[in-house]
């Protein structure tokens, strides 16, 4: 199942498991995560939320400080294509105070599901 956002396509996995690929040369910014939290929000109960590097774009400060401080989340997991990105995954999880639902990261999609599976 998929839907989009004005910044993402969101692909549904299972009924809990929702994965976010950002649109191509795009800045996502604080607006984008409350239409994010949006989503979210009318799903029944907590979701588990990936979030994949499957375009190149990039964050505002204020989408980096919403990320972790989104609700209704059980954990995330940040896919990327290479480690050279992973540096994203360090500003996020740099706000962990934040929120309580864990973050991982990812190179492999197959396992990024694996392991927010587990956090049911």
């Amino acid at each position: 199942m998929s839907d989009s956002l004005s910044f993402a396509d969101i692909y549904k996995h299972d009924r809990d498991i929702l994965e976010v690929c950002p649109h191509d040369e795009i800045e996502i910014s604080a607006d984008n995560m409350d239409e994010l939290q949006s989503m979210i929000n009318a799903n029944p109960g907590a979701m588990l939320l990936m979030i994949n590097r499957c375009h190149e774009y990039s964050y505002s400060f204020g989408a980096l400080q919403h990320i972790r401080a989104l609700k209704n989340i059980k954990a995330l997991a940040l896919l990327f294509s290479n480690l050279s990105e992973s540096y994203i995954a360090q500003v996020i999880r740099g706000n962990k105070d934040r929120s309580d639902y864990p973050i991982e990261t990812f190179l492999d999609k197959e396992d990024a599901i694996k392991w927010l599976s587990s956090h049911r």
